[in-house]
């Protein structure tokens, strides 16, 4: 994953240097070196994938769910 540091959804689903890479917006330096760490590193991607993958199975349609069902109970009871 190599994502910009204004997507919104970037704080929750990449850890740089771990899952991916963030980079600055408009800063298409860092982008290529990215782009080319995992290009000239195929291991690197492929061990990122896998932790990408681990990374987003909290976020499936169920957990969403439960998280929103958690947030209704604890505002009923507060």
């Amino acid at each position: 994953v190599i994502a910009s540091n204004v997507a919104g959804c970037t704080p929750d689903l990449v850890i740089d240097q771990w899952n991916g890479f963030v980079v600055p917006a408009a800063d298409s330096r860092k982008l290529a070196a990215a782009m080319e760490k995992l290009v000239r590193r195929p291991e690197l991607s492929l061990l990122m994938g896998k932790r990408s993958l681990a990374h987003i199975q909290a976020y499936s349609p169920e957990a969403c769910a439960a998280g929103i069902a958690t947030a209704a109970k604890r505002a009923v009871v507060d």
